[in-house]
């Protein structure tokens, strides 16, 4: 049974317990529930710095090999319930779940990878001695489509195997100026429901979702779409839409999706809507709503003299987004561009930081979203060097508590040039990424006071520190370790997993 109104809430308000409930009533669930955490992963736009997220993915999996006992019991233990990206975000989503989400795995996938996948020179190979931008400037584009990710997804995918993560991106139409979210799965497979995601299409500028029913090949073209990036390379085809970067409207679907995932984490059910409802209203009575997944009922339950407190959700929230450059690091400008105006591409990076920032803030804010009234209980961390053994303690107390948001980055700004790179500077990136990396943390404590005391459990997490809403403590530039020094090292490793 799991409640949402726990025992250790009950005790610390007088009560003796369980035993003071009084079952209102038992109701029988027309969908099955899932209490498991619902594991998120974000890759937000990042077009060459996708080898950076490949790398904290890489960190991300051996962290928590470590932090199961350096066993994986199943793909549920390593594994996302659902990814959001766009852009080079969604390459690597799609590369760790071609590789299993293994460094091991991810690397051979990787290296499949080439220039000529995202884009080719309008002039053939024989006469590529003359500047591709020649022929662009009269094309929109630097250049030409390359020849896609279709072959290799569909000799590395079956129709069945493409569809074990459900993982949604994000394009940009330039048909109707609007943004448009692709998934993997079949519609009735997906725990997204397009009904909700489609009612907000006006306020975020976006066209109804699409379900691309677990095809190898349209996943790959619309992959390819999402990370075609504007006068770069020339827009990509899909069922006859022209499509380009996903990262011109959003830095990844989690600013549109983030109703939905609340929803889920919530649990999905109008009886607990309207139970909250009912309890609020009651002032002095709470009223708990306890589902057991065996019989996949509900027990109502009225808990006298405990006021209301605000529901948690059903499902635990662990949402994980992986940047792929240090964002809170002050970037110098050189004396001479002091005074003068910034050119094209400072201004570009400069929309695509702001893009970023606003979807990572999307992640805190439905984090404060999840924990309702006691929002204020969040504890924020920082940890500025990680490796996979420190990752690995941070998770195995992260498990403990209730909600988190993890926000991994790498030290400086890990990429490849996608006009020109081979497997090598992929590997290289990516062993990079995994040398020198950080995290910032939120997480919402599990209550284990007195009797009476209300307060989160002190934290065994390192450097942790109280959040309240108004400091904006993640983009604070003075962060240190708890022992108030510079350190991180290597580790790596072969992985045993069961299944």
């Amino acid at each position: 049974m799991a409640a949402i109104f726990t025992k250790e809430a009950v005790e610390m308000t007088g009560s003796k317990g369980a035993d003071m409930f009084e079952i209102k009533e038992v109701i029988a669930l027309d969908n099955p529930v899932d209490l498991s955490p619902l594991e998120v992963f974000a890759l937000p736009v990042s077009g060459g710095g996708f080898v950076a997220q490949v790398g904290l993915l890489s960190e991300l999996y051996m962290a928590k090999w470590v932090a199961n006992g350096r066993r994986l019991q199943g793909s549920k233990s390593y594994q996302p319930d659902l990814v959001l990206g766009s852009s080079g975000g969604n390459v690597a989503a799609y590369i760790a779940m071609a590789g299993d989400w293994c460094p091991e795995g991810m690397l051979r996938m990787a290296a499949k990878m080439e220039t000529k996948m995202f884009i080719q020179s309008w002039f053939p190979d024989f006469m590529s001695f003359i500047p591709t931008w020649l022929i662009g400037a009269t094309k929109g584009s630097i250049y030409r489509e390359g020849y896609g990710a279709k072959d290799l997804f569909k000799n590395i995918f079956s129709c069945e195997s493409i569809q074990k993560t459900e993982v949604w991106i994000g394009a940009y139409d330039l048909n109707y100026r609007r943004a448009q979210f692709f998934c993997n799965l079949q519609q009735a497979r997906s725990m997204i429901s397009a009904d909700y995601i489609n009612e907000s299409t006006y306020f975020y500028g976006t066209l109804p979702v699409r379900y691309l029913d677990g095809d190898p090949e349209r996943i790959a073209k619309a992959c390819m779409a999402s990370a075609s990036i504007p006068l770069l390379v020339s827009k990509q085809s899909l069922d006859g839409n022209g499509y380009a970067d996903g990262g011109i409207m959003y830095a990844s679907p989690l600013t549109v999706f983030r109703d939905e995932v609340y929803r889920l984490v919530m649990g999905n059910n109008p009886y607990h809507e309207r139970l909250e409802r009912e309890a609020r209203a009651g002032g002095s009575t709470a009223t708990s709503f306890t589902v057991d997944p065996r019989s996949q009922t509900a027990e109502v339950k009225e808990v006298p003299g405990i006021t209301h407190a605000g529901s948690k959700g059903l499902r635990a929230l662990h949402l994980i987004y992986f940047c792929s450059y240090e964002m809170d690091v002050a970037k110098g400008v050189r004396p001479e561009h002091r005074q003068s105006t910034p050119n094209v591409a400072e201004t570009l990076q400069q929309l695509l930081d702001a893009s970023v920032l606003q979807d990572r803030a999307a992640a805190v804010d439905l984090l404060h979203r999840c924990c309702g009234d006691e929002a204020g209980s969040i504890v924020f961390t920082h940890h500025p060097h990680l490796n996979h053994i420190k990752l690995a303690e941070i998770l195995t107390e992260l498990n403990q508590q209730r909600h988190y948001v993890i926000i991994l980055y790498p030290h400086g700004n890990p990429t490849v040039r996608l006009q020109n790179f081979k497997a090598f500077d992929i590997q290289e990136q990516v062993a990079n990424t995994r040398a020198a990396y950080g995290g910032y943390i939120w997480y919402f404590p599990t209550m284990k006071g007195s009797k009476g005391d209300s307060r989160p459990a002190a934290s065994s997490i390192t450097g942790s520190s109280r959040l309240s809403r108004e400091v904006p403590a993640p983009w604070s530039l003075q962060c240190r370790d708890s022992n108030g020094r510079d350190s991180h090292s290597r580790a790596v490793g072969s992985v045993e997993r069961v299944t």
